[in-house]
This record gives C-alpha cells, sequence and structure tokens, in this order.
C-alpha cells in the first residue's frame, strides 16, 4: 500500500461514510476485517455500489468478487430513466468519488443538460378505440421546496438509463480492483470457492 492509499484507509470516515459501521477487530485483537474476501452475487445498482464501497477498504483491496453478466449498453429506455440526486451522492460516497466527478463519467462535460428541477405525475387514461387522455397532472417533486439535507433550487434529479447507470459502476469496481465472474447465479459452493 503507497503512503496516500494508507493515510486515505486509515483517516476517519467523513460524510455519508461516517454512518457505516467500523471494521470491528477479530478474535485475535488485530483491527484488521472479519473476512478476507467478499463475493458479490448480482450486477444491479446496489450491488456494484456495494463493490464499490467493499472495495475501498484496504483488508479487502482486489478481493471482491462481482458474480453475474455485465449489462449490455442500450439506448432504450428500459429499467429507470431518473438517478435522484440523493442517491448520486451516496453512489459517489461508496465509490470514494464526487457527485460532480460521477455525472461526468456518466454523460461527459455536458452532465448539466440532464438536471431536473421537477418531476411531474399526471394520469392517463382511455384505450386505443376511444383514444387517450392525460388528466390530472400535478407536481411531485419540487426544487423550489427545501428538503431535508438539500437547499432549495439544487437538481432533484437526473435523466439517465439504467444500462449507463450501471455500466459506470462497472467500471468504478473494475478500476477498484474487483474481480467479474461473468456468470448467472451462484451456488453457495461455488461463492466459496470464489472468495
Amino acid at each position: 500500500m503507497t503512503g496516500p492509499e494508507k493515510a486515505m484507509a486509515e483517516a476517519p470516515p467523513r460524510g455519508r461514510d461516517a454512518r457505516l459501521p467500523r471494521p470491528q477487530a477479530n478474535r485475535d485483537g488485530t483491527g484488521s476485517s472479519r473476512f478476507d474476501s467478499v463475493v458479490i452475487n448480482g450486477t444491479g445498482v446496489c450491488a456494484l455500489t456495494m463493490a464499490a464501497r467493499c472495495a475501498r477498504d484496504h483488508h479487502l483491496r482486489e478481493r471482491v468478487s462481482i458474480v453475474g453478466e455485465r449489462v449490455k449498453e442500450s439506448r432504450r429506455l428500459v429499467g429507470g430513466v431518473t438517478l435522484r440526486a440523493r442517491t448520486l451522492d451516496y453512489i459517489a460516497a461508496a465509490a470514494g468519488t464526487t457527485p460532480t466527478q460521477l455525472l461526468e463519467r456518466f454523460y461527459g462535460p455536458e452532465w448539466s443538460q440532464a438536471e431536473t428541477y421537477q418531476q411531474v405525475a399526471a394520469l392517463c387514461s382511455g384505450d386505443t378505440k376511444t383514444g387517450f387522455q392525460i388528466t390530472k397532472r400535478a407536481i411531485f417533486m419540487d426544487a423550489e421546496v427545501e428538503r431535508l439535507g438539500r437547499a432549495s433550487c439544487q437538481p432533484l434529479a437526473y435523466g439517465l438509463r439504467n444500462s449507463r447507470l450501471v455500466a459506470t459502476l462497472h467500471e468504478l469496481a473494475d478500476e477498484a480492483g474487483c474481480q467479474t465472474v461473468d456468470e448467472t447465479g451462484v451456488s453457495q459452493a461455488v461463492g466459496e470457492r470464489l472468495a
């Protein structure tokens, strides 16, 4: 471990990381992690965020395995198109980066064009024979309203394809030294072998 990595590993956690449980001492009294490796079965947003966070622990560096198929990026709007700003904060904290750096990776330098300050919900009724009508349109999120832990007039969310989000999280996990096993579903025996 290099000097800056060691200093980072020994520094007390700040921000959202400060709320995470601290590594506990083993039975032998050392301050090392109770586990020497982690196997994460899945490649969704939560699984990859957890992998990035685990890989930042100097005891687990390059000992995190992700089991599952890599996402194939698509232009289709499948699996969600909104990344809430609060979620972005948590992902950035887990990956040890800033929200702005993540946004640049998702969108490039034009990331501010994806900011959302209001979200509107509407009810659509009708059928293919009589036609459709949009009724009961209402704003359910508004940046003008101050929210807990967030000042007013800050972006509430960003428009982002789920496949782009997951692909970027997988890139971050790769950069953190996570190993990917491109399989679907693993038995406990296979998980223990990977660990």
